[in-house]
């Protein structure tokens, strides 16, 4: 029989917020990697990619689900902005779009497996604190790591940019990795929409 003071309520709590995925990181940058991508639509009808990041290194790894969404906004040019410069993050660049023209499930499929530097802060949503993902930074060097794309566009089309040689499990290359722009200011984010 256990005494009442053996135990550890704290680390319980954190073991049960874990199954829920409530889990809140302490405010600061983290190296992360994509655990999960998919394409959906926003409330109002936009297209988006939902991710969910993992800790990949330090004291907090294997911690998470920290969700994220890439938003496709045709009627906000700081937005689409802010859009493709985080795709870049993950290797896809604009060239690769425009030659290959992916879908949004097809551009999820290549995140999974990433890797990358996010910074998290603290908000508050109907009054629970909730991380939010302030910015997205490439790895040190503005290196690509992680998985590579799953497959081309489900129409066939010719790549323009030289790509290197592809495994030979078959799985075609990555494509070309461009350093990034310079990170924006942080500009203030929507409330998260739900988990998967």
């Amino acid at each position: 029989m256990t005494t009442p003071n053996s135990i550890n309520w704290e680390d319980l709590i954190g073991i049960a917020g874990e199954a829920t995925g409530a889990v809140i990181l302490p405010p600061q940058k983290y190296h992360v990697v994509v655990d999960k991508a998919e394409a959906a639509k926003t409330q109002n009808g936009k297209d988006q990619i939902k991710v969910q990041f993992r800790v990949a290194s330090g004291p907090n790894q294997g911690k998470g689900p920290v969700y994220n969404q890439f938003v496709v906004s045709p009627d906000s040019p700081n937005a689409m902005s802010f859009f493709f410069q985080h795709l870049l993050v993950f290797g896809i660049t604009a060239e690769y779009l425009k030659t290959n023209r992916p879908t949004t499930a097809q551009i999820a499929q290549m995140m999974i497996g990433k890797q990358c530097m996010i910074t998290i802060a603290h908000g508050t949503w109907q009054g629970k604190t909730k991380m939010e993902v302030k910015k997205i930074e490439p790895m040190a060097g503005g290196a690509v790591v992680g998985g590579v794309p799953s497959g081309p566009p489900s129409t066939p089309v010719s790549v323009s940019v030289p790509a290197p040689v592809a495994e030979s499990n078959g799985v075609p290359p990555a494509p070309p990795v461009v350093p990034p722009a310079p990170e924006p200011p942080a500009t203030a984010t929507a409330p998260p929409e739900a988990p998967f």
